[in-house]
């Protein structure tokens, strides 16, 4: 004879393999970073370092409720993610809903131009309004396109990194 402590835990083990291990109110969230083609012709390479990327939940201040996930790259070579071959810098389980902006978080970016001269890149990365669902019923994808801006005519000079858009990419 089957005891019921048996059946229960058979039955909730079906239970979290149908969920893939996720709780029914979470969803998955991908990010990915590529870069536009402004002055990344410029780089032989370009390193920095991601420190963090956070979601922020509709209905809440923009001060607060940020919702923080740890990347799954930390350091990358942006001269090898043009358009069209983008990374993967984060892929998590998060709460189900509605999000309404994203923000990246770079440590600190450097630089070997093509001419083999190394440059600091100042990081100027702000966070991006973008609309978006999270459903526990499948991947939300989340696109960042980077832009490196040659500012060598300002009065700081030099490189900027900044985000040219967010997009939703799949849902």
């Amino acid at each position: 004879m089957i005891r019921r402590p048996f059946i229960t835990v058979v039955v909730l083990s079906l239970l979290l393999l149908a969920c893939n291990g996720r709780s029914p109110n979470t969803g998955t969230l991908e990010v990915r970073l590529w870069d536009h083609r402004e002055a990344i012709g410029d780089f032989s390479e370009l390193w920095f370092t991601v420190s963090a990327v956070a979601i922020h939940p509709t209905g809440q201040s923009r001060t607060e409720g940020w919702i923080v996930l740890k990347p799954s790259i930390r350091e990358l070579d942006l001269t090898q993610h043009i358009v069209g071959s983008e990374v993967v810098v984060a892929k998590t389980a998060v709460p189900a809903g509605r999000y309404n902006a994203v923000r990246l978080t770079v440590e600190e970016a450097a630089g070997i131009l093509t001419d083999g001269q190394q440059v600091a890149v100042d990081v100027a990365l702000e966070p991006v309004a973008l609309d978006f669902p999270v459903s526990s019923d499948g991947t939300t994808t989340l696109g960042l396109d980077l832009v490196v801006f040659d500012v060598s005519d300002h009065p700081s000079g030099g490189y900027e990194l900044h985000i040219r858009e967010a997009i939703l990419l799949g849902n």
